[in-house]
């Protein structure tokens, strides 16, 4: 990427001097990025798992894997420590495809429960500073989940949900369609 970091030339310098400074541990982290497996088409990176192979043996540091695309990929690029990113989630990070395809689900869940049902006429508002209005005649179930409960307040309305197993979407912020 070519931001922060050093070309693989300069790993041995940069690593002696990195276990020289008193306030770094003993056990540095080696980090890759693998930042062009984002884009369509790129072959893979092989300098970089080029880079980690042949000089981990050569110093204690302990190596964190890349992006999800190559922890699925390229099971080889895997180290001590992964970066699992949005497989977390249960999302896939390849354009095609779907987590589920690949055996990924997500490793938590938002619960709760519908404490009230309102109807909301056309053109009224909903949620903070009223950040949805209804284009129609709407019926809303309103949830026992807020910002408190760590619902983020970045999530905007049109978020996909499940409300007794069917498909809905949320509109303005915690009371959810």
């Amino acid at each position: 990427m070519n931001r922060l970091g050093f070309r693989a030339e300069q790993f041995a310098d940069a690593y002696a001097r990195l276990t020289r400074v008193g306030n770094v541990a003993s056990d540095p982290t080696l980090v890759t990025h693998l930042a062009t497996l984002t884009i369509a088409g790129m072959p893979r990176p092989r300098s970089s798992c080029r880079l980690s192979r042949r000089r981990l043996p050569r110093c204690k540091a302990r190596a964190a894997s890349p992006i999800p695309r190559a922890l699925l990929a390229w099971p080889d690029t895997r180290a001590d420590w992964v970066r699992p990113g949005l497989v977390l989630y249960g999302l896939s990070p390849f354009a095609s495809g779907t987590g589920a395809d690949l055996g990924l689900r997500p490793v938590m869940t938002l619960q709760t429960e519908v404490i009230a049902v309102k109807d909301v006429r056309q053109g009224q508002t909903v949620g903070y500073g009223g950040a949805w209005r209804a284009a129609r005649d709407t019926r809303m179930a309103v949830v026992a989940a807020g910002y408190g409960d760590g619902y983020p307040r970045s999530v905007e309305s049109g978020t996909p949900l499940l409300v007794n197993g069917g498909a809905r979407r949320s509109s303005g912020g915690c009371r959810w369609t």
